[in-house]
């Protein structure tokens, strides 16, 4: 942006970025590292007066914008695709369908066949096809890679210290696991007959495993020649194994309180697309069954119990933690953030390590999208002040 700034006089340059707090992110960086002129630069987001967002695209050089907002303006006449120079798009992979980025790209070439296009993201995309499409769509002509060890920006990473722990289910929880796998046998055992499915241990069942075997198998000329009744009656035993599956890894990964809380209220969570309801209740008339409940209702009614081994080490981890913190001579502020994949697992942690205070506070931080009955988002400004509220706050991230 420094050299275009320098190179093309007359011309102007634009950052792009999705969101307000993004805009204002660049701007401290522009401004403290490349040394661009405050004067020259302008921050336009939908708040900005239009008579003022024209005065500023009349006198000044750098702007600081989401794409919608420019996309209006050039619509309303307020910018002159023509002195364009430099367009800057940060988090790039946004880039596809009707998304304001495009627009934006369509707009400014209609008038300008010169002009340069920086694209900027951490996640291009999860498969070749989808990081093609953020290059075909800004006209991308090459493309660079970074990693943590690339030497020209391996002195801004922060170090990481991995320490990875792995834990083996306690026998009662071992026990649960293998009574609820005999009750999804039967069925997996059926899916086996009809030589649907070859995967003939429940507990390596998996919701993606299972899925993608049953669109395989629908596929299959077998199950094109097949009587419409039965081809359809395994369709179902397929989606209920997906759906059952994941209790299961609910089970092995995040304990056993969201293992027994998703079957005890499969009904109240279901919608749609969730089926976990009728799956669960196909499995109810197994003999395993009711004994499965029993003995998970027993072991998550124990006030020592903690749902899982992991959870038992992270919080002796993170008592030794601020026990360090304050028998230091200098009691030094302090904080840990624990990630999880659920917001009812962060819920869950958080109710456990209160059982310390006031020597952890633990906090759930949620994202800003509500999702879920219980759940409600917070604002990134909720999320700063429970964050720098009190010294020593314990905080946990859903992401």
């Amino acid at each position: 942006m420094l050299n275009w700034f320098r190179w093309a006089p007359e011309g102007q340059i634009a950052f792009l970025a999705p969101t307000k707090p993004l805009v204002h992110q660049q701007i401290e960086a522009c401004f403290t590292i490349a040394g661009i002129p405050r004067s020259q630069t302008a921050t336009m987001t939908g708040g900005v007066p239009k008579a003022l967002r024209q005065e500023y695209w009349e006198e000044r050089r750098v702007f600081f914008t989401t794409p919608q907002t420019m996309q209006n303006d050039i619509k309303n006449g307020l910018c002159d695709p023509k002195r364009i120079v430099c367009l800057v798009v940060d988090e790039a992979h946004r880039t596809t369908g009707a998304y304001a980025y495009g627009e934006v790209l369509k707009l400014v070439r209609r008038e300008n066949t010169s002009f340069r296009v920086l694209a900027l993201t951490a996640t291009p995309g999860s498969t070749v096809d989808a990081v093609q499409g953020v290059i075909d769509a800004l006209g991308i002509s090459k493309v660079e890679i970074r990693t943590d060890e690339s030497l020209d920006i391996r002195q801004y990473i922060q170090r990481r210290h991995l320490d990875v722990q792995t834990f083996s289910l306690p026998p009662e929880m071992a026990k649960l696991k293998k009574l609820y796998c005999k009750c999804l046998e039967p069925q997996l055992k059926k899916l086996n007959a009809a030589k649907a499915f070859y995967q003939t241990h429940a507990e390596n069942l998996t919701p993606f495993g299972v899925i993608s075997a049953m669109g395989e198998w629908r596929n299959s000329a077998q199950a094109r020649n097949m009587n419409k009744g039965y081809f359809f009656g395994l369709i179902k035993i397929f989606k209920n194994l997906a759906s059952l599956a994941h209790p299961l890894g609910l089970l092995e990964t995040h304990g056993l309180r969201l293992f027994y809380d998703k079957l005890i209220n499969a009904r109240e969570d279901e919608t749609e697309e969730d089926v976990t309801e009728s799956a669960v209740n196909s499995i109810r008339k197994e003999k395993p069954f009711e004994e499965l409940l029993k003995r998970a209702a027993a072991t998550v009614d124990d006030p020592n119990f903690s749902g899982h081994p992991k959870i038992d080490f992270m919080i002796n981890a993170i008592l030794k933690h601020f026990s360090e913190a304050e028998d230091e001579d200098t009691k030094k502020e302090t904080r840990i953030m624990v990630f999880t994949s659920f917001r009812d697992s962060a819920d869950e942690v958080a109710r456990l390590l209160r059982r310390h205070e006031p020597m952890i506070r633990p906090h759930v931080f949620v994202g800003q999208a509500n999702s879920g009955k219980n759940s409600a988002g917070m604002s990134q400004k909720q999320q700063l002040d429970v964050y720098l509220s009190v010294p020593g706050t314990f905080a946990i991230a859903d992401d």
